[in-house]
């Protein structure tokens, strides 16, 4: 391992954790110990190949990426682009978004791997909502899925197929989105050991939002607790009190104004710690309807 001894692989591990907001327990779930990935971060010892290329794909990205960054660790031009395209998406600032992409679009470093994937995920979204082109957008979400590594299932496969699966719902087209939702829920149970946060409750909410249009109150309200029980178990608010909402919605729509009202209450209560949205006006609303 004395070739790796020059690169900042702990730093770079440890940037990329924290990037992607994933924990030291997470990271080391189902490939080895929180203290092993502490050490590792620490410098205090050099992990072989075999792990390395665990963790990489648990990060989402490719050993040769991984390595890439560690030996330039101030080549940090991708890292910067990626951070701000996922800004202006996640702020529906599409149209920024898309500038940004095709100013970049001649970048070598843009058009490889893991990094490729991530652009064309990007391109697809600011196509749909910016361009309204419903079939380029999901043409180009599909070239990139087909990018994927046939035997890692990564957190940019999982963001891909979520996107696959919102639009697909906002088509009118409900059962091909749930079997989108349903695809990441049904990898990620067989592979406990893969992260997907804050993804992952973030699917449970959309697929159960689906299920409710479908009518499958009792399905979706399934989907609404098994999303509970993962942002209590990780500590997270930022679906939780959308989860709540949706038992809510459930119940009211069968009948159960009781439990209806205790849902509400519990999204309220949730939703009142967060920056102040539509969501908390329609749950008051709701609220005052039924009380």
């Amino acid at each position: 391992m004395d070739q790796y001894r020059d690169l900042y692989i702990g730093d770079t591990i440890k940037e990329l954790r924290f990037h992607f907001g994933i924990s030291q327990k997470d990271l080391a779930s189902g490939i080895c110990t929180q203290s092993l990935i502490s050490q590792i971060e620490n410098e205090s010892i050099v992990p072989n190949s075999i792990l390395l290329k665990q963790i990489a794909y648990k990060l989402g990205i490719s050993l040769d990426s991984l390595f890439l960054m560690a030996e330039y660790p101030k080549f940090n031009f991708v890292q910067n682009f990626r951070e701000l395209v996922t800004k202006h998406i996640v702020n529906n600032d599409y149209f920024d978004a898309l500038k940004l992409l095709k100013l970049q679009t001649n970048k070598s470093s843009l058009k490889k791997g893991n990094m490729y994937q991530f652009v064309l995920w990007a391109e697809g979204v600011c196509v749909y909502y910016e361009q309204k082109n419903t079939s380029r957008s999901i043409q180009i979400l599909n070239a990139a899925l087909n990018l994927s590594d046939s035997l890692i299932f990564s957190f940019q496969d999982a963001q891909i197929l979520n996107s696959l699966a919102i639009i697909h719902a906002e088509e009118g087209k409900l059962k091909q989105s749930i079997g989108y939702f349903e695809k990441i829920v049904s990898i990620h149970d067989k592979l406990p050991f893969l992260t997907l946060n804050p993804l992952l409750t973030k699917v449970y909410y959309n697929l159960a939002k689906v299920l409710t249009l479908q009518e499958l109150y009792e399905k979706s309200i399934d989907y609404c607790h098994v999303g509970i029980s993962r942002s209590l178990k990780d500590e997270s608010i930022s679906n939780l009190g959308e989860l709540y909402y949706q038992l809510g919605v459930n119940h009211e729509k069968m009948g159960n104004v009781n439990e209806s009202i205790e849902w509400y209450q519990k999204s309220k209560s949730i939703l009142d710690m967060k920056i102040p949205n539509d969501r908390v006006s329609i749950v008051n609303e709701k609220l005052s309807k039924l009380c």
